[in-house]
């Protein structure tokens, strides 16, 4: 009779660690859900960020960008004239 005694207490005990973990689980879902979310948002900036900065940085950038939705992508000496003139050259104290 004490044996199952014992195993209806072991059973009372797991039963409340089960429904604890259920709850811990729900809760770590809903937790889950919103980094999903907010994961997709971050990707969405940055898709625009990498549109804005390959295409609206310049007036050439802006051309080019319209010559492509032309089915007319530059050239690649535009390109690289374009890069040249976009390219930042810190200064270095030689420069007077």
């Amino acid at each position: 009779m004490a044996y199952i005694k014992e195993i209806l207490q072991e059973n009372e005990g797991l039963k409340a660690h089960n429904e604890f973990l259920q709850r811990q689980n729900t809760a770590l879902k809903l937790r889950c859900k919103e980094y999903c979310l907010k994961n997709r948002e971050l990707e969405e900036e940055i898709k625009d960020m990498r549109f804005t900065r390959k295409y609206l940085t310049s007036e050439e950038a802006g051309k080019a960008f319209a010559r492509e939705l032309l089915g007319k992508p530059m050239t690649d000496e535009e390109l690289a004239i374009e890069a040249a003139e976009n390219g930042y050259v810190p200064y270095n104290g030689d420069d007077f």
